[in-house]
């Protein structure tokens, strides 16, 4: 092999193996963790008023429980509405758990979000499931949050429900 041929050769071999591998969300626990933490985040604020940090963490569209929302103003309203619906009670919220879901786990353990998803037409929006255990004072309760990655990385808050 010439000098030349060889130096490429073991450049582009350099080059290869210095690229990081990229695992799909689905098999990368590091990626789910960012986005049940994302999940927990809305959550909380949402529950404790905090309408500036709801609205950051929210994309467009955005399913509220079946209603699919396409516009920020009409976000910003609808958000604004649920703010001051739990703005009067004194809640002590406590996330105890969250579990990450594909579409596909979501299909096979709740048929029934999934096939309200389906009707939104929002499966191929690279959406992920983000189910929350919590504690509102005494009371225990379930409900999901539809999480997906944006171009930059961050996990942002398409939509909720129960």
């Amino acid at each position: 092999m010439r000098p030349m041929h060889w130096f490429l050769s073991l450049s582009l071999c350099l080059t290869l193996s210095a690229c990081p591998e990229s695992l799909p969300i689905e098999d990368d626990p590091g990626e789910q963790a960012k986005a049940q933490a994302a999940a927990s985040r809305y959550f909380e604020a949402l529950v404790k008023g905090d309408q500036d940090t709801v609205l950051m963490l929210s994309v467009l569209p955005f399913w509220g429980d079946g209603d699919l929302i396409k516009e920020r103003d009409v976000l910003t309203e609808e958000v604004s509405r649920q703010i001051s619906s739990v703005k009067d009670q004194a809640f002590d919220v406590q996330v105890e758990g969250s579990h990450f879901m594909t579409l596909e786990q979501v299909r096979v353990v709740m048929p029934a979000l999934y096939e309200r998803i389906q009707e939104a037409d929002l499966a191929d929006t690279r959406l992920y499931v983000v189910a929350l255990r919590v504690r509102l004072g005494e009371n225990a309760e379930h409900g999901v949050i539809l999480v997906r990655q944006d171009e930059d990385g961050l996990w942002k808050v398409m939509g909720i429900g129960d």
